[in-house]
């Protein structure tokens, strides 16, 4: 049975901009000069550039308005519901299906298919629009991440690799990371040259990975024979860096730099990220967070949040809640103590014995004056004589 892997392919980041075929623009007013079909593989698209085809779908075809830029009429053309197919070593087929009813046939709903295949010379590939049938989208894509890994051929006089399939090569004395072919390696405080042009290379591509396994000997202080065996990782990247991991007699040298790229047929702008999913036909890689396409033009404003706390997304939702449930807690007593005497008197009466200070009270004449001075009830020369009868 055969296997194919098209992880590579998924993108996280961007979406893919299909080629549409020049015959096909205008083909049964389905397509105009303004229409864009982006795709990702094997998952939805990514939720990017206000596209409106329903959640989860994968293909999504848009016009795209020649003033605002944006995207308008999305349709559907299906959702990653069937699994890939293996046609044969080389080749695979990826459907989507029940997309947006289609505008000829509203009981129809649109649909697409994706044929890959093995290209050595394409790279990551873009997908191309080939045929419209029945509001059927069939598509092609070349790419040379299904290609099954090749054998290249290594020239030991000249230091070469050689890709004969794609008609490169690869000169390790020129590599930018060793100086002539040569690299110093640390194992246990002990260094030795590890020399890229010993005798008896095994060279292998793999284009799934975007890299080449480099397989040799070399002289260390391991065996009885002084020999450890190397396997040297060249990876396409534009960064260039390196690590080494020992394990026994055997070393994996993983080394990162922009030089093998070419010779994997992979170009830096469509090798690190798929290809950019704004509405331009410029084939580059987009960063994230960016309101503008790489040809100048203005893209679509988007903001990058997935740096940020969840709690500087939403706000500090105990703060929110606090502050709503202290709000309604003194509405509410205000509004129970308001319509009820009752409860007003009873609130005056607990702070009038709260207090412990004196009151004083002007009284009116001397009588009054008299019977509060002589708490014992004894009279004096002023009372009135009514009262002593």
């Amino acid at each position: 049975m055969d296997f194919i892997d098209l992880t590579p392919l998924i993108s996280n980041t961007d979406n893919y901009e299909a080629e549409i075929d020049a015959a096909l623009m205008g083909q049964k007013q389905l397509l105009g000069k303004s229409t864009k079909i982006f795709l990702n593989v094997c998952r939805p698209l990514v939720p990017k550039y206000a596209l409106g085809c329903p959640g989860g779908s994968a293909a999504c075809m848009a016009k795209i308005d020649k003033d605002t830029g944006k995207p308008e009429e999305e349709k559907s053309l299906g959702f990653p519901l069937a699994s890939l197919v293996a046609t044969n070593r080389t080749a695979a087929e990826l459907r989507y299906l029940l997309g947006s009813p289609c505008p000829e046939d509203k009981n129809t709903l649109m649909s697409s298919k994706i044929e890959f295949n093995c290209e050595m010379r394409a790279g990551r590939g873009v997908p191309k629009l080939r045929e419209i049938v029945d509001c059927h989208y069939q598509f092609t894509w070349a790419t040379n991440v299904i290609c099954p890994p090749h054998m290249c051929n290594f020239n030991e006089q000249t230091c070469e690799l050689m890709n004969d399939e794609l008609n490169v090569g690869y000169n390790l004395k020129k590599a930018s990371f060793a100086k002539d072919g040569k690299l110093q390696v640390v194992r246990d405080k002990e260094v030795f040259t590890l020399d890229f042009c010993n005798s008896h290379h095994k060279a292998v591509t793999d284009y799934s990975q975007g890299l080449v396994n480099l397989f040799f000997t070399n002289k260390g202080s391991c065996d009885s024979e002084g020999l450890i065996t190397v396997q040297m990782r060249l990876i396409c990247s534009n960064t260039t860096e390196s690590s080494t991991s020992f394990s026994g007699c055997y070393l994996l040298y993983i080394q990162k730099t922009p030089d093998i790229c070419d010779f994997l047929g992979l170009k830096l702008t469509t090798t690190v990220n798929p290809t950019s999913s704004p509405p331009s036909s410029a084939v580059t890689t987009v960063k994230p967070n960016t309101t503008s396409k790489p040809n100048g033009q203005p893209g679509y404003p988007t903001e990058d949040t997935s740096q940020q706390h969840p709690a500087e997304k939403t706000g500090s939702i105990g703060v929110i809640l606090a502050s709503i449930l202290s709000v309604t807690f003194v509405v509410a007593c205000l509004g129970m103590f308001a319509f009820s005497p009752e409860r007003r008197n009873m609130v005056r009466r607990f702070f009038n014995r709260s207090t412990s200070s004196v009151r004083y009270r002007r009284v009116n004449n001397s009588e009054e004056g008299s019977l509060l001075l002589n708490p014992n009830g004894e009279f004096t020369e002023s009372d009135d004589e009514d009262m002593l009868l």
